[in-house]
């Protein structure tokens, strides 16, 4: 999706910003975030307009993604991850998505980018809320003439951060991206940052995946990557193929890069490799006419958004921190309660009820119950979290989750079960996460326990959890199914009266 004018939805949290039109448009075929976000430029930008200045379009959100790591969550909701809802109290009855929290957060991100004089756009991933711990601030002219700005998080590595995330180094004396190194084991990136230390001052950086990017660099990407655009078979992600192939400076040097990745079990640089043989080439080509027409080489910079508050709503363990931290008084749940409009009181013992029909005798202790019916006078929720749904006798322990559910008996335990668009009765264990894939002619119960880890190809493809069909059989029944009569059936089996 692409936002045009202003970007805010209107909401309280960002006073004084107007309202924003949306373009959505579809992805043609399954193109990784980097063919995905020119394949979405192109289609918005027309020709004539890709070079020149004051673009109408502010930002390219990427719903796209097989959600791989949030099964059954993405099957249950049509195979659209970012369409899972939060409970955010100023939201629309039909609930408040990730991908539209991803959309508002962005909001003083394009303003700071704005006040330092950036003419382009912001690319980032819809499953994601990044909230800088610190004001974005800019001076006048410190991004006019950039090409690319990247979002970053100053710190050390850690083991964690190391296996997960990629590395920008940077020139403190320009503020420019010297290099980015790919996710790989904790001492052989320390190994490759002292190496990079030793010719000179620099400063270590997390990337936090989202960016900017100038509408002369888009432009020249979508041109040199035009028949990749329409073909069938190609694909290919911004981090950190991408980035690394720009920085490579001979065909050896990103071989020798591909080596490091085969060597680490990490599949990316050869399924590239496999479908786009000549990538680096055609990045290498863009890089030479950006050159010719700029006058200069690339300019790459940092935007500094301090430790961010960082929520990535793409798996289910990031999800029930998230939900556990909507109680706790740190600076995790202060911002999260902040964004979502949740009072402090639940940090202390306090419940928060709104838009919602509980029967007289019903039990809510420490909890946040919103749009919800609850019908049955034995009701318990306590310490837990619900959000829309229609229920006979609920009863939710402590740091279990119920959203978007019917059922005439429900019971979900602590500390992080979870029921999800899941119809019907039942009793969800502390370690399971459940929901319904609605067909159309059947109803599928689907699940996730915690000995699954994070969900990778592997127990994406088989059957687990003794499960009727693998994940991935249950994205392509889903597949199937329109969206907007899916979304219309949920709203059926789950409406009331308040």
């Amino acid at each position: 999706m692409l936002d045009s004018g202003r970007v805010s939805d209107g909401h309280r949290r960002n006073p004084g910003r107007e309202q924003s039109q949306p373009l959505v448009t579809s992805e043609h075929g399954r193109k990784g975030n980097f063919l995905g976000t020119l394949q979405a430029y192109a289609n918005a930008v027309p020709d004539g307009q890709r070079d020149g200045t004051g673009s109408p379009i502010e930002q390219i959100v990427m719903f796209i993604g097989s959600g791989t790591r949030l099964s059954p969550y993405t099957q249950a909701l049509g195979n659209m991850k970012s369409a899972f809802p939060l409970p955010d109290v100023d939201a629309h009855h039909r609930g408040y998505t990730v991908g539209e929290a991803a959309i508002r957060s962005t909001a003083a991100c394009i303003d700071c980018l704005r006040g330092g004089g950036f003419d382009g756009l912001v690319v980032r991933w819809g499953d994601e809320i990044l909230i800088p711990s610190t004001p974005l601030d800019s001076s006048p002219g410190q991004y006019a003439d950039v090409d690319v700005v990247r979002f970053g998080w100053r710190t050390e590595p850690n083991e964690l951060l190391a296996n997960q995330k990629e590395w920008l180094v940077v020139d403190p004396a320009t503020g420019l991206v010297l290099q980015e190194i790919g996710r790989q084991p904790l001492p052989s990136v320390r190994r490759k940052l002292a190496d990079l230390a030793g010719s000179g001052n620099t400063q270590t950086y997390v990337n936090l995946g989202s960016f900017a990017a100038s509408n002369t660099f888009l432009s020249e990407l979508a041109a040199v990557f035009k028949d990749e655009l329409l073909d069938q078979v190609s694909a290919a992600n911004w981090d950190p193929y991408f980035w690394v192939a720009l920085q490579c400076t001979s065909e050896a040097e990103w071989e020798s890069f591909g080596r490091e990745e085969d060597a680490g079990s990490r599949p990316g640089f050869r399924e590239l490799h496999a479908c786009m043989p000549d990538f680096f080439q055609v990045v290498q080509a863009a890089k030479r006419n950006l050159r010719a027409k700029l006058g200069r080489d690339l300019r790459i910079a940092i935007l500094d958004f301090g430790e961010p508050y960082w929520l990535d709503a793409g798996n289910h363990q990031s999800l029930r921190s998230a939900f556990a931290d909507l109680f706790e008084d740190s600076t995790e749940g202060n911002t999260l309660r902040a964004f979502l409009g949740l009072p402090d009181e639940l940090a202390n013992g306090g419940s928060f009820v709104k838009d919602s029909a509980l029967a007289p005798g019903v039990t809510v202790n420490e909890s946040i119950v919103l749009g919800a019916e609850i019908r049955d006078p034995r009701s318990v929720v306590d310490g837990a979290v619900v959000v829309r749904g229609s229920y006979g006798r609920l009863e939710v322990g402590r740091g279990g989750v119920a959203i978007w559910s019917a059922a005439d008996h429900l019971s979900v335990a602590g500390p992080r079960g979870a029921a999800f668009r899941f119809s019907g009765n039942g009793a969800i264990s502390g370690d399971q996460s459940v929901s319904t894939l609605l067909t159309g002619s059947e109803s599928i119960s689907m699940r996730y326990t915690e000995a699954l880890g994070t969900i990778d190809s592997t127990s994406y493809n088989q059957v687990v959890a003794d499960n009727p069909m693998s994940f991935r059989d249950a994205f392509t029944r889903m597949g199937l199914v329109d969206p907007l009569d899916l979304h219309a059936e949920w709203s059926r089996v789950t409406s009331h009266s308040a």
